[in-house]
């Protein structure tokens, strides 16, 4: 500080020069100071950062940027591939539910493979799973239903459950369902043939146990047929476990000569579980455009938040796959070719709806409550079969007609067997023909019909 009169050195603070004798008055103005002092004057207050924190903290503002990064970025992805999924509208009026199922714990989802090979909704419903997700057992269930099946469709009376979707698309197919096996599906998802082979040669192909007659029935019926439609498929040219491509999976789950449509079932889930199987060994790098894949071939009503959390629950859990197949041993179920139906399989309603809730649910189910659960909008259905036997002779020729009343008290399903007998001076040989047949016929002019 300096003397305002004199303008030698004195003291900071004092009021008078001691020189001069000169009054020294305060200083309003502010002291300017360098960046340098400030800096000092900080270093002496702060001990200086480690290498260790000066690491820590390169760290923290590098971990930031990058999980900004990856917030932006993902943000970007979710818009597109969720964006790509066919949004099929959701189900109106009355779905035929049965309220007195649990509703925690297991969501049940109809799956639909359509037999159309354009990317549309028309014509049937080749392949019915009700896929269970079941988060208190930590599982996947998958149940096949007989396409084949007899069943009430309302408003259209008796037929094959694979006609519901023809009349009512998902609508009407879900319904049923719900009516016939006293379910509670609110949600579906529906692919067609040439997105089913795609989605399988994306990951690789799967590993299937090939017999030597799906061997044969494959080759001889489905090859060729596939390969028309532009898709690749290669024939099969051993048996045992090997690896198929997406067509070659497309006619073995498709196969239709080897066993009955029960079998046929168990072929389609064996293909979905294998298919999981590749899902869950692919390489990270491969999941955004196997999601994106997937999402664009997906027609469903489930939300995009349904849709992640099905499979992130599905790939960090790591659930187990179970299968079922309706009918089973347990329904009393026999299939033959009946009029106006064709080949369709008749069996107990009430004892299917039984055994499907025990499966999905794992309780153990009452008959009688069962017997409420499930709807017939044509007719109250009965648990006893009812043959009645007539027997006719005319001349040389005896006619024995049994009638079968099974399912409904309206519907009667008649298998009629004649046998051509002679008189015993005829050297003709006896000959038996009989209408019902195991396996499923089907349309000549269509194989994946």
């Amino acid at each position: 500080m300096v003397c305002k009169e004199c303008g030698k050195k004195i003291k900071d603070g004092v009021d008078e020069c001691p020189r001069c004798g000169a009054q020294q008055t305060p200083d309003t103005e502010p002291k300017m100071v360098s960046l340098g002092a400030i800096k000092a004057s900080q270093d002496r207050k702060r001990p200086p950062l480690s290498k260790k924190q000066k690491i820590t903290r390169i760290v923290v503002i590098v971990v930031a940027a990058l999980l900004a990064l990856l917030i932006a970025v993902g943000s970007i992805l979710y818009a597109y591939m969720v964006g790509r999924v066919d949004r099929v509208s959701d189900l109106s009026g009355d779905m035929g539910i049965n309220s007195e199922l649990p509703t925690n714990g297991v969501q049940n989802i109809a799956l639909f493979g359509l037999d159309t090979r354009t990317n549309n909704d028309s014509g049937r419903s080749d392949s019915m799973i009700i896929l269970s997700i079941d988060r208190t057992h930590n599982k996947i269930k998958m149940t096949s239903l007989a396409r084949d099946s007899l069943v009430a469709v309302e408003g259209h009376g008796r037929m094959k459950l694979t006609e519901a979707w023809a009349y009512g698309k998902a609508n009407l197919a879900i319904k049923t369902i719900n009516q016939n096996f006293g379910m509670n599906i609110t949600d579906y998802v529906y692919v067609n043939f040439f997105e089913f082979a795609d989605i399988i040669d994306y990951v690789g192909g799967v590993n299937i146990d090939v017999s030597a007659a799906e061997k044969q029935v494959m080759n001889t019926h489905y090859v060729s047929w596939i390969q028309r439609y532009g898709i690749d498929c290669p024939r099969i040219t051993q048996t045992g476990m090997q690896r198929l491509n997406g067509g070659q999976a497309l006619a073995y789950s498709r196969n239709r000569y080897t066993g009955s449509d029960v079998e046929r079932g168990g072929r389609q889930r064996e293909v979905l579980t294998a298919l999981y199987d590749e899902v869950k060994t692919l390489s990270w790098t491969k999941f955004p455009s196997l999601i994106s894949k997937v999402l664009s071939m997906c027609h469903t009503n489930l939300t995009n938040g349904e849709l992640l959390s099905i499979a992130s629950w599905a790939l960090t859990k790591q659930p187990t796959i179970e299968n079922f197949s309706l009918p089973d041993e347990e329904c009393d179920a026999w299939g033959g070719t009946t009029s106006p139906y064709g080949w369709v399989w008749i069996y107990d309603m009430n004892v299917a709806t039984a055994v499907l809730h025990d499966f999905i649910y794992e309780t153990s189910t009452d008959m009688d409550s069962v017997s409420a659960q499930v709807t017939d909008p044509i007719a109250k259905k009965t648990k006893k079969k009812t043959t009645t036997t007539t027997t006719t002779t005319k001349g040389s020729t005896t006619t024995t007609t049994t009638t079968t009343t099974q399912a409904s008290e309206t519907s009667s399903t008649n298998v009629t067997e004649t046998t051509s007998a002679v008189s015993e001076e005829s050297t003709t040989d006896t000959v038996t023909t009989t209408t019902t047949n195991q396996d499923n016929p089907q349309d000549p002019l269509d194989p994946l019909g």
